[in-house]
């Protein structure tokens, strides 16, 4: 077969070799992903016994596709497709059969006893996942992963998700090569993509320390094969740096719904912001050290209307009225009641409460955990693989209705509800999955994530239209069920959160185009002496906001926990940034926010 040749790149199948060879026609870049593949089923790996020389089923100027069949020992048929196109190139599978399959491998497998996988020419691969340890540049030989899940290789992912790609250079310089996993609506099934995964056999080979520089789709046994499956498909592209290959990505996730646009936000939304959860920390934290900065009773028992209520009463005094409030953990009851029902111990008046912070012409959001089962009835909850209840359902009907009722409680303005203004969602980096997991609809990944909060998000606005739904999610396929994304727990190897909160900015802007960025509790995590570039820091980045009102504690591991409060320089930076951002709004067109419904 001749040489397929596009914009960028030119192509061509290396059959004794098993390998699809591309290269730059202008740069210095190359990449030779394998032939083969590997779809397993829950339990087994596949071996290829033969593959096909390629055949051309399209020719045309504009669109080739080319077919390579293998023989497999677990299906009765399957198929790879290439498709070239002239800005980028495009690989999926097809395998026929019954099954369910665990793990799909795209350029590497196992042709009788050997293993065979890519060629790269280039060293340095980005990541679309965001990590605690704030690493962003890594060797093409570790293994990386894109997932709704929290993998701790690099200490923990810093969002839920993250846009799916991978994009690589050589020593960062000239252009870059991208490759990407485009699923359509309803196709997001897996919990992870990932980079260099390796299978006991790949363990067992000859220089396992390579890698394979191949990509594999995480299914847990869970997607059933009933005759025919086809994959989601992996786009191989080209760009100037990171940014061009993302810019490109959005462009084909917009054109196949998986990117769905939204313009509608509210004046409200955009205002300064202040939650009590540092503030909280700080007061638990004095009392007993519970072995951790950001876990712990001792802190959650801090979130009552008393502190809140006193934690505004001193914003005010030092000329700070934040727009929006949130209340964090835990304002709820977590075990027994119903679904998100208020902690009257804690909050006797939450009503009350909202109303005074209505007439100051505030707005009220409340923290929610995602996976926590909170007493829920064990059918209403999904089950691990010892069948054990462990995180709510939102696939099951009754859990759906919970919710619903849920949000009318929270959300509206009748008797013996609390009239809030919105939710801070929370803990959705932890989306339950794996081998042996049960759920009513058997929705699994993204899908599940998507599930949950697509349920609340519909349920919040059908109460309430101007209801803020915050996440911290970073993938296009939430763009449209989330109004606000949190920079999220700052956690980094350096003593300021600066280069962290720049990249996950940056991740947002390109998988969450159309949410606004809460900025959060940049300050906390600052333990170096220049703390107070922390707030101008804000501006830049997004909306400003305060985790407290004042008491601060300023913590990383191996160093001792730093208290002080804020002084009257800082109270002055700070309003000195709410007024520049307020006045920016004004600049932009944005009107004061209006009068909150219903009191």
């Amino acid at each position: 077969m001749q040489d397929i040749i596009g914009d960028w790149y030119t192509a061509s199948f290396d059959e004794e070799n098993f390998l699809l060879k591309i290269r730059q026609n202008e740069g210095h870049l190359y990449y030779y992903p394998s032939l083969l593949s590997q779809a397993n089923p829950l339990g087994k790996e596949e071996v290829t016994k033969a593959l096909s020389a390629p055949r051309l089923l399209l020719d045309s100027e504009e669109h080739k596709v080319v077919l390579v069949e293998a023989g497999s020992s677990i299906w009765k048929k399957k198929e790879i497709y290439y498709e070239f196109y002239p800005d980028r190139i495009e690989v999926y599978q097809k395998v026929y059969g019954q099954g369910t399959l665990e793990r799909l491998f795209f350029f590497r497998g196992r042709l009788g006893d050997q293993e065979f996988a890519s060629v790269p020419g280039f060293d340095i691969v980005k990541t679309g996942q965001v990590n605690f340890l704030g690493a962003e540049l890594f060797h093409i030989s570790q293994p990386l992963v894109i997932g709704v899940f929290n993998d701790t290789t690099y200490w923990g992912h810093g969002l839920s998700g993250g846009p799916l790609y991978y994009a690589f250079s050589n020593g960062l310089r000239g252009s870059w090569l991208g490759v990407c996993c485009v699923a359509k609506p309803g196709e997001y099934q897996f919990r992870g993509f990932e980079f260099n995964f390796k299978t006991s056999g790949v363990e067992q080979s000859m220089e396992p320390v390579l890698g394979t520089q191949a990509f594999s789709l995480v299914y847990d046994g869970q997607v059933p094969v009933k005759g025919e499956f086809t994959s989601p498909k992996l786009v191989i592209l080209n760009g100037q740096d990171e940014a061009d290959i993302g810019g490109q990505l959005n462009a084909l996730l917009e054109a196949n719904g998986t990117l769905r646009r939204k313009e509608k936000v509210y004046r409200w939304w955009r205002e300064p912001i202040f939650c009590g959860w540092h503030e909280q920390v700080y007061y638990g934290l004095r009392k007993s050290f519970s072995g951790s900065f950001e876990a712990g009773a001792s802190y959650t028992d801090e979130c009552t209307q008393e502190n809140y209520s006193n934690a505004l009463r001193r914003l005010r005094e030092h000329g700070l009225v934040p727009g929006t409030v949130i209340i964090d953990a835990y304002w709820q009851k977590m075990e027994g009641g119903e679904l998100w029902e208020v902690d009257e111990t804690k909050w006797p008046d939450l009503r009350g409460f909202v109303k005074e912070c209505h007439q100051n012409g505030q707005r009220v959001l409340l923290w929610v955990v995602a996976w926590a089962r909170q007493g829920l009835p064990a059918e209403e909850c999904i089950k691990n693989a010892q069948g054990e209840p462990i995180a709510p359902d939102p696939t099951h009907p009754r859990f759906r209705t919970r919710v619903q009722e849920a949000c009318h409680r929270l959300f509206g303005s009748d008797e013996g509800c609390y009239n809030v203004d919105g939710l801070k969602i929370d803990g959705t980096n932890v989306t339950p999955g794996g081998v042996g997991y049960h759920n009513y609809g058997n929705v699994w990944g993204f899908e599940l994530l998507r599930a949950f909060l697509e349920l609340v998000y519909k349920s919040a606005k059908e109460v309430k239209e101007d209801a803020l739904i915050s996440t911290f999610c970073a993938h296009q396929y939430f763009n449209d069920v989330s109004d606000m994304v949190r920079l999220g727990d700052l956690y980094t190897d350096m003593g300021d959160p600066v280069s962290t909160a720049e990249r996950r900015r940056q991740i947002y802007t390109l998988a969450m185009p159309d949410n606004l960025i809460d900025t959060d509790g940049m300050v906390r995590w600052c333990v170096a002496d220049h703390y107070q570039e922390m707030f101008l820091k804000q501006l830049q980045l997004g909306i400003p906001c305060l985790y407290t009102s004042g008491p601060l504690y300023r913590a990383r591991g191996f160093q001792r926990i730093l208290f002080s409060e804020f002084d009257e320089e800082d109270y002055r930076l700070i309003r000195e940034v709410w007024a520049k951002h307020r006045q920016r709004l004004k600049k932009q067109g944005f009107s004061e926010a209006t009068t909150a419904k219903g009191e």
